[in-house]
């Protein structure tokens, strides 16, 4: 699975537990809506996530 996809997913599994609307009540976009900019973010954050499961499973 490439960083993209489970940067979807992660961005898909948060929206389902927020029902889809944001903090302040408003609905927020479903990933093909999710602006250039934020996709990248989620993909970052992705990474950075399995970085550190890859590293911790390397440690156990």
């Amino acid at each position: 699975m490439t960083a993209l996809e489970l940067a979807q997913v992660g961005y898909e599994a948060y929206g389902d537990h927020v029902d889809w609307v944001n903090h302040a009540g408003n609905v927020i976009p479903r990933w093909r809506e999710l602006p250039k900019p934020q996709r990248e973010a989620w993909t970052a954050a992705a990474e950075a996530i399995e970085r550190a499961a890859l590293k911790q499973r390397g440690n156990a």
